[in-house]
């Protein structure tokens, strides 16, 4: 079976479109076309720019990109981004309000007073 940037690459080079023609018609830069056709997934930004580059690659090509698309969802299995773990003392403490410690102030000050 025949992978899918290696497809893409066959069909560019069969209509001799220089991936310098892809990058100046659809603005995807170079480096990101070539990780395409190399299978390179984890190196674009994120899914999302993933299948919006398909989409525009194949479009460019003359290609019909549902089926590309539908051709990229088992690849995207291993293409999950995560989010990067925090530290937990890096994560910002709610403070309390000024207000709030007004009050504070003001009820200790009144209890102190009925004692």
């Amino acid at each position: 079976m025949e992978f899918l940037g290696e497809y893409l690459r066959k069909e560019r080079e069969r209509q001799n479109i220089s991936i310098e023609d892809v990058a100046k018609s659809t603005r995807i830069k170079n480096c990101h076309i070539r990780a395409i056709e190399e299978e390179r997934f984890e190196s674009l930004p994120s899914p999302f720019y993933a299948k919006s580059f398909l989409r525009l690659y194949t479009k460019f090509l003359g290609l019909n990109p549902s089926d590309i698309l539908n051709r990229f969802r088992p690849d995207q299995q291993d293409f999950i981004v995560k989010p990067p773990e925090v530290p937990p003392f890096l994560i910002p403490q709610r403070r309390r309000s000024l207000f709030s410690s007004f009050l504070s102030l003001l009820l200790a000050a009144f209890l102190s007073q009925l004692s």
